[in-house]
């Protein structure tokens, strides 16, 4: 394989995506809220299970995007997705 051809495949690596979905603690790092506040949203049924987060073995995880858009919608607000 050429330097070249390496250089390339290093570069495609590191172009970084954003994640699908996000742990409590990661979720609340990223948007900036504590952690107890995702708690409290998803117990109190502001987040709906299957649209805004999933229930991954016994911990729930943030669906990145749809949280987004009930952010957008929660609050009119214009996050940015990136």
């Amino acid at each position: 394989m050429t330097d070249s051809a390496i250089n390339a495949r290093i570069e495609h690596k590191a172009v970084s995506h954003p994640p699908y979905s996000l742990s409590i603690d990661a979720a609340a790092k990223h948007f900036g809220f504590a952690p107890k506040t995702l708690y409290n949203w998803i117990s109190q049924g502001r987040l709906a299970r299957g649209q805004e987060y999933l229930i991954i073995g016994r911990k729930p995880v943030i669906i990145r995007d749809r949280f987004i858009e009930w952010m957008e919608r929660e609050d009119g607000s214009n996050v940015c997705s990136n």
